[in-house]
């Protein structure tokens, strides 16, 4: 079995305010909390979301509602751990 490995070694001066592990939420509110701690973001500031899946749905969400305000980083891409950095640009 494959092991998880880093994808990008993102060092770019934002601040990670808030590391968010979705295996810690209750069940059905993963989605409004990260978009909850995500508003909280001063633009230059990021999060880092821990989950046991890609989170590319959450991605294009972001992508669809709030064009051009992020900039998304995978720290590690599977296949038991996904982290990625999210980071408020405006």
């Amino acid at each position: 079995m494959r092991q998880a490995s880093p994808v990008a070694d993102v060092d770019d001066g934002a601040t990670v305010i808030e590391v968010i592990d979705v295996a810690s939420l209750p069940p059905g509110t993963c989605g409004r909390h990260i978009v909850s701690s995500y508003e909280r973001l001063l633009p230059g500031e990021a999060m880092e979301i821990v989950v046991d899946h890609d989170p590319a749905p959450l991605r294009q969400r972001f992508a669809v509602e709030r064009p051009g305000e992020s900039d998304w980083a995978y720290l590690e891409f599977g296949p038991r751990v996904w982290r990625v950095r999210v980071k408020r640009l405006v």
